[in-house]
């Protein structure tokens, strides 16, 4: 009887820990002052953790792309960092 899981005999399960990492920096960045602005009255402490999040998305779009061409298992893939026009 099958239940729908495969079996799988790897014993190696491979996780991108820098991608992950790097992809909590930019959402705590994110979240933290739109959790903390009331209470903290918008500090630039918060802006700041705001300016961060361009810079940490660009660091996790070349970290991934970089796994990609190494041919490891990246977090994202590269085809969900592209824009693409809408075409009507």
């Amino acid at each position: 009887m099958r239940t729908g899981m495969t079996d799988n005999n790897s014993s190696h399960i491979s996780v991108d820990v820098s991608g992950t990492a790097i992809l909590t920096l930019p959402t705590l960045c994110r979240l933290a002052p739109l959790a903390l602005r009331a209470a903290m009255h918008w500090p630039l402490a918060l802006d700041m953790l705001l300016a961060c999040v361009v810079p940490l998305m660009r660091l996790l779009w070349r970290v991934e792309i970089n796994q990609e061409l190494r041919g490891a298992s990246p977090r994202l893939h590269s085809h969900g960092f592209q824009v693409h026009a809408l075409a009507y």
